[in-house]
Order: structure tokens, then sequence, then C-alpha cells
């Protein structure tokens, strides 16, 4: 089944270009780009986006001081109830 531009947007009349094709031209244009090829570029960055998982805050840290000198591992602190701070007056 193929969608037609009408159908990704709410009605109108024939004469008028869909709010988002016109949005989709006004992106190509910017990039110098047909809006075909610029669908497509978009298509690829989603199909990319999900390939990427996201990364934890912890390897994160640990890619970016690793080789720094610790040798030794870090226990994971999970199930611990937050509190917090408290200062003498």
């Amino acid at each position: 089944m193929t969608t037609s531009w009408r159908s990704c947007s709410s009605a109108h009349s024939n004469t008028a270009v869909p709010p988002r094709k016109r949005l989709l031209q006004q992106r190509a244009q910017q990039h110098g780009r047909t809006a075909e090829e610029e669908a497509c570029e978009i298509l690829r960055d989603a199909v990319k986006s999900e390939d990427n998982k996201p990364i934890g805050l912890g390897t994160r840290l640990a890619e970016t001081f690793r080789g720094v000198g610790i040798e030794d591992e870090i226990e994971e602190l999970r199930g611990y109830p937050v509190e917090p701070m408290e200062f003498d007056p």
C-alpha cells in the first residue's frame, strides 16, 4: 500500500500543498537535496538512532577513566535508600 502526501496530513484542497510536504521541501532546500532525498535521510537517521542503544552513566564514566590507575572493582550500590546530606549548623 502506497501512502500519498495527502494521507499524511489533514484534509486539504487539491491545489494546496500539505503542511508536512511544504516543511519537508523547505528542509530539503536548506540541505541542498530533493524532498525525496531528504525523506530518505530522515529515515536513515531514525534507523541509526534505534541501533544506538543509550549507554549508562556508569559505563560512560568507566570508559572515561579507564587506565588512570584504579585497579579495584567498585561495587554497585543498588537497592540502598537515597537520603539527603546532613550538615551541622
